[in-house]
This record gives structure tokens, C-alpha cells and sequence, in this order.
């Protein structure tokens, strides 16, 4: 097994290339999204209890909405926390095809690809300044994807918060790949 930085492994076996990007990030940070799930998860429990006061109607109203909004974040931090926890993406050349996958702790719905469709592989770089991409790169954020391929005319997007060394060395290995696969077929 080889690695191009910290969260990407890849290994040829047996006529199978696999790419795996971990999603992982430091401890810290882990410890950081869990105490913020359990203290957003405990806020959204006093909510709840308050629905359920002797309050009036406009109040109770405020309250449910405020809810909803809480159960949004609720649901979004919660995801974050499982991908950071046990999640990967993973890329596969199989024969004449390419399957692709985000895993979480194990589920996953792959999506296949026939290599004779798939134009090269591509690295978006993002502007440095731009703050919406600055966000994307958070921890507390499943982030943007950065590589991408055209399969029969639409964008397929993988790659979450790959840095930029990261990027290159995929995209270059990704292509040469996928340029091999082809020659064969």
C-alpha cells in the first residue's frame, strides 16, 4: 500500500487499483464535533421539555419553530460527526469499469462507471480568499469536492477537502489509470 499524504492509500491487486481518502481529522477536532453534538443535542432537549410548559400560544409557536431549526442542525452536525468518525470515500478500477463510494461505518451505495465513458480526471482549484471556500475546508463541515469526471456529459464530484498537493498527485495517478484501463479495452 501507497500513500499520497495523510488520508489517501492506494494499491494495485490482483488487476484491482484502489484509491481510499479518509475522512478522519485530528483527535482534537473529533472530541471538539462530539462535545458540540451533545451540547446542541441537550439545548434541543430543553426545547422540547419548554414545548411542553404552561406557556401561551405564540410562545409554543416560537418554540416548535425554533425546533424545527434546531432538528436541521441537529441532523447536519450529527452527519458530520459520523463521516469524521468512520467515513471514507473509495474509487475502484474493476476490469472496465470504475466504482465509486462514500462509506459510512460500512454503509454505502456504490455507483458504477464504465471507463470507455469517463473522460479524464480533473482537480478544481479553489481561490484562496474565497471564505465559502475557506468554510468548506472546516472541520465541522463535510466540505466541497474537488476532483472531478465527465461520465456521458455530467460532472461526477469526489475528493472531499483534499489539499492541494493532495489534488495533484491523485488527479496525475487517477489518469494514468485511466488511461492504461483503456488502452486494454
Amino acid at each position: 500500500m501507497k500513500f499520497i499524504g495523510d488520508r489517501i492509500s492506494y494499491q494495485k491487486k490482483d488487476q484491482v487499483f484502489s484509491v481510499v481518502i479518509a475522512a478522519t481529522v485530528e483527535k482534537s477536532k473529533e472530541i471538539l464535533l462530539l462535545i458540540w453534538l451533545i451540547c446542541w443535542t441537550a439545548c434541543g432537549a430543553y426545547f422540547i421539555f419548554q414545548l411542553f410548559g404552561d406557556y401561551n400560544r405564540d410562545l409554543k409557536m416560537y418554540i416548535g419553530i425554533l425546533l424545527s431549526f434546531w432538528a436541521y442542525y441537529e441532523f447536519k452536525i450529527g452527519k458530520v460527526y459520523l463521516w469524521r468518525r468512520g467515513g471514507f470515500e473509495s474509487l475502484k478500477f474493476k476490469d472496465d469499469r470504475l466504482v465509486l463510494k462514500e462509506v459510512v461505518f460500512g454503509r454505502t451505495i456504490p455507483k458504477e462507471f464504465y471507463l470507455e465513458n469517463i473522460e479524464r480526471f480533473i482537480a478544481d482549484m479553489p481561490k484562496q480568499t474565497n471564505i465559502v471556500e475557506s468554510l468548506n475546508n472546516s472541520f465541522w463541515v463535510k466540505g466541497a469536492q474537488y476532483l472531478r469526471f465527465t461520465y456521458q456529459g455530467k460532472d461526477i464530484s469526489f475528493g472531499r477537502q483534499l489539499t492541494e498537493k493532495e489534488r495533484k498527485g491523485l488527479v496525475t495517478l487517477l489518469n494514468k489509470e485511466l488511461i492504461h484501463r483503456k488502452k486494454k479495452l
